[in-house]
Parts: C-alpha cells; sequence; structure tokens
C-alpha cells in the first residue's frame, strides 16, 4: 500500500495530546496516530484511529504486530462532507484515549480507550497522518495538555 503522510515534530507526553477537525471524504482511507520507536521492530508503539468506509478503527501496533481494526464504541457513522473533531489524548501509565464527535449534534460519538503494559508509560509520542486513498481536509489543529483524566 502506498500511504501519503506528514508527522509533527513535535513530541509528546502524558497529559497531552492532540485535537483536530476534520472533513470525511467518502472512499478515502486515512490515519491519524501517535507512534514512538523504530517501524518494524519490537520497541514501535503506535496508537491511534484509521478513518474510512464510512467508519472509524483502531489504529494500534504493540512492537512489530497490528492490534488494529477494532471499531471504536459508539453511535456516530462518518458521513461525507461533515465535519468532526478528532481528541487523542495520552494518559498517564500507558493509557490512551481517542473520541470522535459531530460537534453539530454531540450526542453522535465514537470512544476508545485503552491502558498498555508498562512499555508503554512515561514515552514520549510523534503524531503522524497519512492518507492511502483519496482525501482528508484538515482544520483547527490543537495541541492539548491537561491536568488529569478519569
Amino acid at each position: 500500500q502506498d500511504w501519503i503522510g506528514a508527522s509533527r515534530s513535535n513530541e509528546f507526553g502524558e497529559y497531552e495530546g492532540i485535537v483536530i477537525d476534520f472533513n470525511y471524504s467518502a472512499n478515502s482511507l486515512s490515519e491519524i496516530y501517535m507512534d514512538r520507536g523504530q517501524w518494524d521492530t519490537d520497541q514501535y508503539r503506535r496508537f491511534g484511529v484509521y478513518i474510512g468506509g464510512g467508519q472509524a478503527g483502531t489504529n494500534v501496533y504493540a512492537g512489530k504486530t497490528d492490534r488494529g481494526g477494532a471499531g471504536l464504541s459508539g453511535n456516530l457513522k462518518l458521513q461525507p462532507t461533515t465535519t468532526y473533531k478528532l481528541l487523542i489524548a495520552i494518559l498517564p501509565n500507558g493509557e490512551f484515549l481517542e473520541a470522535i464527535w459531530n460537534p453539530s449534534n454531540a450526542s453522535e460519538t465514537l470512544f476508545y480507550r485503552e491502558k498498555f503494559d508498562e512499555s508503554w508509560a512515561g514515552l514520549t509520542w510523534s503524531l503522524w497522518i497519512g492518507v492511502n486513498q483519496g482525501t482528508i481536509q484538515l482544520d483547527n489543529f490543537h495541541e492539548i495538555s491537561f491536568s488529569g483524566a478519569k
């Protein structure tokens, strides 16, 4: 597969993350994720989301193993030409959170949260955005920091 991508050279740590507005395009496949380490090594880590086919799925790698593909929980079905918000937050002790919602209808959401083993804790992360087919329009990129998580 041919992916076209971009990265944010900034590094993110615990209690930090991003919020991005994105406009979903029909028949597109894209990914937005945080990663750490060198690709295709046992130390590689990735957490984020695949967006395509009107759905969002997890984009998780632990070492060389792709653990992606699980659906996010919630009731949101992505519609073309609609703007959504994506949150990816790095929580403490190797825990991550991602949420997608429709700002025009906050009751439409998707959500995923996972706590990984200690090899994920205390690391710094880089942001990557990739497109395999079609397009994704990104607006209002915000780096965030917060003081706690429940």
